[in-house]
């Protein structure tokens, strides 16, 4: 589950 919540993380980041 951190792991996934890290990559959601990243997407959020980069596609924001």
């Amino acid at each position: 589950a951190q792991t996934f919540n890290k990559d959601v993380k990243q997407l959020s980041c980069c596609a924001g």
